[in-house]
């Protein structure tokens, strides 16, 4: 799941990032050591109100077939985070440790991500700072952040602009990217006003 993520960028000299290179970076590894101690903790730590209102209704959908908004309500957001839940639940089962372990999945590929991101300007120790930082605070907020819809509407923007942050920007490369961005919308309808600046850029 690594490899797919940390492939939307090049390289400094303008090369794919292939899984190799990921293995011989000794400081990309640490990253990812310090970054999945941290989150540890976070698997640990209870459901707050609204994740385990919308795990309730995410457990609706895949016990009973309900679909959201229609034959059960409770989530006054868009479906977007309706839909990590029900994922989370294929993968991880009905346990709501579940959540919190498919969470850390994807906060771990989004660590990945970051640290190359960063590496593109500044050095690979600076980059991994940043990475960590952004992991701790991640931790250290709770149940403000912990699989909130406005945390993952802002991973896939990321992604979205590193995609059309390019040299060259190909046409396939900016329809993922707008495709990317249009999908944040699902999390929060503020999005819109990133599309728009998206689409300017």
């Amino acid at each position: 799941m690594i490899q797919p993520i940390c492939s939307l960028l090049p390289s400094n000299n303008n090369t794919p990032i292939f899984y190799n290179s990921l293995i011989k970076d000794r400081v990309f590894w640490i990253v990812l050591w310090l970054s999945t101690g941290m989150l540890c903790l976070a698997v640990v730590k209870p459901l707050g109100y609204d994740n385990a209102l919308i795990q309730s209704i995410a457990l609706d959908m895949y016990r009973y077939g309900r679909l959201p908004y229609i034959d059960v309500w409770g989530n006054h957001n868009l479906p977007g985070i309706n839909y990590i839940h029900y994922l989370a639940i294929l993968l991880f089962g009905t346990h709501d440790i579940g959540l919190r372990l498919f969470d850390a999945v994807i906060q771990l590929s989004f660590t990945a991500f970051l640290y190359r991101f960063w590496s593109r300007w500044f050095k690979p120790h600076t980059a991994a700072v940043a990475a960590v930082l952004y992991i701790a605070y991640y931790v250290s907020a709770g149940g403000l952040l912990l699989s909130e819809p406005d945390l993952y509407g802002g991973m896939l923007l990321a992604v979205a602009f590193a995609l059309i942050l390019q040299p060259y920007r190909s046409v396939m490369r900016i329809m993922i990217s707008g495709i990317i961005t249009g999908m944040t919308v699902l999390f929060r309808p503020t999005s819109l006003l990133f599309i728009a600046v998206f689409s300017l850029y």
